[in-house]
């Protein structure tokens, strides 16, 4: 599935819920700020790719679980806090998140 450049700002918790055999997904170039854990409920098991480059994500503890369980499939760059602003998704180690209880 393709939204690229759509103005997107958020995704709702249930976007993917009928969706169990989807596998690549584009929001390139969009307006979020987080990845949440229950938009991705439907597809636990099958997405491959997630590209979010030009999105400004935020990377802190609200994105741990998806680098923890998913962290190859996330295409991008952080855009904040400052000190992540532009490291790639790939480059987040659970270093990144010990401060998160």
């Amino acid at each position: 599935m393709q939204f690229w450049n759509n103005g997107i700002d958020s995704l709702p918790d249930d976007l993917f819920t009928n969706m169990p055999k989807l596998q690549y997904v584009d929001f390139s170039d969009n307006k979020i700020t987080q990845i949440t854990e229950p938009v991705f409920g439907g597809v636990y098991n099958t997405l491959k790719v997630l590209q979010m480059e030009g999105n400004p994500v935020i990377c802190d503890c609200s994105i741990r679980w998806y680098m923890s369980r998913y962290r190859g499939t996330l295409k991008g760059n952080c855009g904040a806090p400052e000190d992540r602003q532009g490291r790639s998704f790939q480059s987040l180690t659970a270093k990144d998140f010990t401060y998160c209880n």
